[in-house]
């Protein structure tokens, strides 16, 4: 049951639908990419990631990692694996071609991602850090900095981790720490780091660790933060790695899931001093690691998506193969619901995690005077939330499918199950993407970009219910769960300065806006999918995209009035019992 074929139809349609909504057609990048080459390529993704990825992934689960003479060893089927992951160049899709890469869009490069999440998680995560890496060094490295480290990391061959955390400090990164200490053309770098991922390991030629420390002297507070670079290994004139810096894994986690990803504990400069050498200006390092935290959200709620789409497969092989009553459990009604429900939700999630990836690639043309760069900065919290909190209803949904069977760890689903779990948690919890979204993204501005998109989806909804009946009735129900939002975003806006008020209901208006911007995604997809030819070759699956559609305007859409009663009781009932009375 731990079969995995990319679902390379949806994939394309969903692209094809934000390229014709979203107008990318004619920006640069894509002006040399059309369907086929798009499809090539999450082709070759896909038969990749099945015949080499998806089979190795209980492996990686169950042989996890361990130190051994100061270096992590992470499961044995990752080495060759990786070899043959970055030869084929699938780390450089997006990047671009002056650093090595191929220079396709972004929104390419998510739908790669997102096969190669769904085939391991844990073998993903290398990618994801690294990508990120690769961000932060291209917008605020000097150009020394980008000639050493970015072709590297672009390639594959070195990798790269994001090191904020400390045992004290959590996500209050105001209370770092780890100290940077002058030394002529360098910084020497004292601390310890944790919940590192992918700190440690030996797949690849080097590691680039991005690391928050103070300088001595500096203000407390995030004001005083700084970023470097603090490679693993320090390099020589030629540029390659050759003496091991003074940084090393202290130990790696016991998890609840990943298992094959390596989560360190890193202790910098516990000898002599990590060598490490200062990103952009002193000062500026939190604002700098936002790039790489922002990349990084967007690349966790897809692999929200991924992960769903697994355990989707997953529940709907068994259901087809397990006999209950007399015939397979997929006959039953019930059955038939949670499978619905999986698919549905997780469709959604992609057309969500995808929009973000467009609008970046539009804010990277500069094309539309920074309308798309407002509207990546509102959705990024959306997409992290909303997206990990379905990965852990559809996952429980694929437990329930299997039954008793899905509780059992050779099955598989389990294993979906705890790795899904950490999505909600990392990058940010989704009660601090709540916040940031409703205080930060929403009240920060009057509402103005979140009612400009309300905007945009209430013309979008009076579109889809002028079309045919099935797309019209969509349109309907959306349109009152819009005018539910727009009611919400309102009460919000009026109740901005009550604190209480305001971090009571921020996760219900954060769930409330996902749906409804989901919704509206998954309309303008259903929509395309109802003008294409009758004769197309992939007619069932057009006609199966309008049913799922539909399937989420009217069995998951109406949760929006749930969270809209929550928001408008308040903080009443939150804050009700004493400290004492807990």
């Amino acid at each position: 049951m731990n079969y995995y074929k990319a679902r390379t139809d949806d994939t394309v349609h969903t692209i094809r639908s934000l390229i014709r909504s979203c107008q990318l057609g004619s920006l640069p990048i894509y002006q040399d990419v059309d369907e086929s080459l798009i499809t090539e390529v999450i082709s070759g993704a896909a038969a990749f990631a099945e015949k080499f990825v998806a089979p190795i992934n209980r492996d990686a689960d169950r042989d996890g990692c361990y130190i051994n003479n100061n270096e992590v060893v992470v499961p044995a089927c990752f080495n060759n694996l990786y070899q043959d992951y970055i030869k084929a160049g699938w780390p450089a899709v997006s990047c671009e071609q002056s650093h090595g890469g191929h220079g396709l869009p972004g929104l390419v490069s998510c739908a790669v991602n997102e096969i190669f999440m769904a085939a391991s998680l844990s073998f993903s995560l290398v990618s994801l850090l690294s990508q990120g890496a690769i961000s932060a060094i291209k917008k605020h490295g000097n150009e020394s900095l980008k000639a050493q480290y970015l072709s590297k990391l672009v390639s594959g061959q070195w990798t790269g981790t994001m090191n904020l955390t400390e045992a004290q400090s959590g996500s209050d990164l105001s209370t770092v720490r780890a100290e940077a200490l002058p030394c002529g053309d360098h910084y020497l770098i004292k601390g310890q780091k944790i919940f590192i991922s992918w700190g440690d390991h030996g797949i690849a030629e080097n590691i680039v660790h991005l690391v928050l420390a103070r300088v001595k002297g500096a203000s407390d507070g995030v004001s005083g933060l700084s970023l470097f670079i603090v490679p693993k290994y320090l390099l020589n004139s030629a540029g390659e790695p050759e003496h091991r810096n003074d940084v090393f894994p202290i130990s790696v986690e016991d998890k609840l899931g990943i298992h094959g990803s390596p989560t360190c504990v890193l202790d910098f400069g516990g000898n002599s001093g990590a060598t490490g050498f200062l990103v952009g200006e002193e000062g500026r390092g939190l604002s700098y690691m936002f790039t790489m935290m922002n990349h990084a959200r967007i690349g966790v709620g897809l692999q929200g998506v991924g992960v769903s789409e697994r355990a989707y497969q997953g529940a709907l092989a068994y259901a087809k193969e397990r006999v209950q009553g007399g015939r397979e459990i997929i006959h039953y009604p019930d059955v038939r619901r949670m499978l619905m429900q999986m698919r549905a939700l997780t469709e959604a999630a992609r057309v969500m995690a995808y929009y973000a990836y467009a609008q970046q690639d539009i804010a990277d043309a500069d094309s539309d005077d920074g309308f798309a760069a407002a509207r990546i900065a509102l959705i990024t919290p959306l997409v992290k939330a909303w997206s990990t909190e379905i990965v852990n209803e559809v996952t429980s949904l694929g437990i329930q499918v299997y039954g008793g069977a899905g509780f059992i760890e050779e099955f598989g689903a389990a294993q979906l199950y705890r790795d899904a779990r950490i999505l909600a948690i990392y990058e940010g919890t989704n009660g601090i993407q709540a916040l940031d979204f409703t205080k930060r993204k929403v009240i920060r501005d009057g509402g103005s970009e979140v009612k400009r998109m309300i905007h945009m989806m209430r013309t979008d909804a009076y579109k889809f219910q002028r079309c045919e009946s099935d797309i019209s009735d969509m349109g309907m129900n959306l349109m009152e769960a819009v005018m539910v939002l727009q009611t919400a975003t309102d009460w919000i806006l009026a109740n901005k300065g009550d604190d209480d008020f305001i971090e009571s209901v921020a996760f219900d208006y954060l769930m409330l806006t996902g749906y409804v911007c989901a919704g509206s995604l998954v309309c303008d997809k259903a929509m395309l999918s109802s003008a294409m030819p009758s004769d197309s070759s992939d007619v069932d699956y057009l006609s199966a995209n309008i049913s799922i559609a539909g399937f989420y305007i009217n069995k998951i859409l109406p949760r929006v009035h749930a969270h809209w009663i929550a928001i408008r009781a308040g903080s009443e009932d939150v804050m009700a019992l004493s400290i004492a009375q807990f």
